[in-house]
């Protein structure tokens, strides 16, 4: 089986979170590992019902401290996951948001904002971005993308499941045209929150969103692997059946 690097994209109430809790019980077989910075995955599994009854489910809270919350558990499985097992990260933006904070914590004894706010004090400058383009935000993007999500997706045998939100492009966005960040915009007015690259590192795009008029629940696949994604996109309809059984059909 090919690996998948998969990241899922949506609003809120549309089963980001209960689709990695779903992959526990859909492959018993494989161990799925879920790394929670808002603790989601504990407050569902109890919603559901189902704390204790997948023992192959396991869930990482991840507290502000990047290194031993998450650097250093993900650094204990990673050697020991094979190409059945899944490990995830559910909501993207957070993990930025964190590598971010960590960061200016440990330099600057402050978080992002404190630290902003104290060098535009200085500088008086409306523009100051707060941290420094070629020493800061290389060892920013090393903390996230280097040890943790591209050690994952490409170094590691095991599969790789991520989510994260859609959010409006800012004013000073350039409105994208082409390739799945063109469709995207097209259809969501949005992008994927996070690390602005996430979007490249992934293999397959998804996005999952709920109709309104129907209350069904869908998703279209944006990017899949070496398939070319020709809009208009066909939209796989997973009410009651959840997104992994309309993902093994869309393969199909």
């Amino acid at each position: 089986m090919a690996k998948e690097a998969i990241v899922l994209a949506g609003g809120t109430n549309v089963g980001k979170t209960r689709t990695l809790i779903s992959l526990a019980w859909t492959y018993p077989d494989s161990q799925v590992h879920i790394f929670d910075p808002d603790n989601k995955v504990n407050l569902l599994l109890e919603e559901l019902g189902l704390v204790g009854t997948m023992p192959n489910l396991f869930v990482h809270p991840v507290s502000p401290n990047w290194q031993d919350s998450l650097q250093d558990k993900y650094d204990s499985i990673k050697e020991k996951l094979t190409e059945k097992d899944y490990v995830c990260f559910d909501m993207m933006g957070r993990f930025w948001d964190l590598a971010q904070a960590y960061f200016a914590r440990e330099v600057f004894d402050s978080t992002p904002a404190q630290h902003v706010i104290e060098l535009r004090k200085l500088s008086k400058q409306a523009n100051f971005n707060g941290f420094d383009g070629l020493a800061d935000w290389p060892t920013i993007k090393g903390l996230h993308n280097e040890g943790l999500i591209d050690d994952a997706i490409l170094w590691r045998p095991f599969n790789v499941v991520a989510t994260t939100a859609l959010v409006p492009f800012s004013p000073k966005d350039k409105l994208p045209k082409t390739g799945a960040e063109g469709m995207l915009a097209q259809d969501f007015n949005a992008k994927l929150e996070g690390e602005k690259n996430n979007i490249f590192r992934f293999n397959t795009i998804g996005v999952l969103y709920q109709a309104m008029e129907t209350g069904k629940f869908f998703f279209k696949i944006y990017k899949h692997k070496t398939k070319v994604a020709i809009p208009p996109l066909t939209p796989y309809d997973i009410t009651g059946i959840g997104f992994w059984q309309g993902y093994e059909e869309f393969k199909t």
